[in-house]
C-alpha cells in the first residue's frame, strides 16, 4: 500500500513540477496520505520488527545481512542533501515572492 501511495504522491509532486497540477489539494492529500503510512511502516519497524530481529539473530546472521546488503548513501543525510535542499528552498522563497505570501 505504501508503494502505491507513494507514487500518487510521486505523480502529483511531477505534476506540479511540470506546472501541471490540477489541484494543490490534491497534493497537500497525496502529501498527507503518504506520511499517514510512511510513519506507520517506521513505526512497525521501530517497535516490532528490529526488537524482534535483536532477539533472534545471532552476530553471525548480522555479519550475513551487512555482507549482503551494501552500504548505501542515505538519501536524506548523504552528500548532495545540502545542494538539494538549498535549491529546493530558493524555489519555495521565489514562488511565495511571486504569490505575496513570502
Amino acid at each position: 500500500m505504501i508503494a502505491m501511495v507513494g507514487e500518487t504522491l510521486s505523480d502529483r509532486l511531477n505534476e506540479a513540477e511540470g506546472d501541471l497540477i490540477s489541484s494543490r489539494t490534491a497534493l497537500e492529500a497525496a502529501g498527507a496520505m503518504y506520511l499517514v503510512y510512511y510513519r506507520n511502516h517506521l513505526s512497525t519497524e521501530e517497535q516490532r520488527v528490529m526488537p524482534r530481529a535483536a532477539q533472534l539473530l545471532t552476530r553471525e546472521d548480522w555479519a550475513a545481512v551487512d555482507a549482503a546488503v551494501p552500504a548505501s548513501d542515505d538519501p536524506l543525510f548523504g552528500e548532495n542533501v545540502q545542494e538539494r535542499f538549498a535549491m529546493l528552498r530558493k524555489q519555495i522563497e521565489s514562488e511565495l515572492s511571486v504569490s505575496g505570501q513570502g
